[in-house]
């Protein structure tokens, strides 16, 4: 699975889990919110904004959703809110 699709599945998990569209997420994440559409659209973001995602959906990630076995799990910051309403 590539680094691509990983981050797509979480969003579609997140999603599906919070109600949430992939734009305001993407707003969220890095107040540019088309991220997700330009990925979906075969685009590319840097590395350091890929890491940023993962570790917003660990800290955000809502409770009783699985998380992809694909995608390694980061620990949850200490500062973390938990499941974003």
């Amino acid at each position: 699975m590539t680094l691509t699709a990983r981050i797509l599945e979480l969003l579609d998990r997140y999603c599906g889990a919070t109600g949430r569209s992939p734009a305001t997420v993407a707003a969220l994440i890095c107040n540019q919110s088309t991220l997700f559409s330009r990925l979906r659209a075969g685009g590319s973001c840097q590395i350091d904004t890929w890491e940023r995602a993962v570790q917003w959906f660990s800290d955000n990630w809502p409770a009783g959703a699985e998380w992809p076995d694909a995608v390694d799990r980061p620990t949850p910051t200490d500062d973390a809110e938990g499941a974003a309403a």
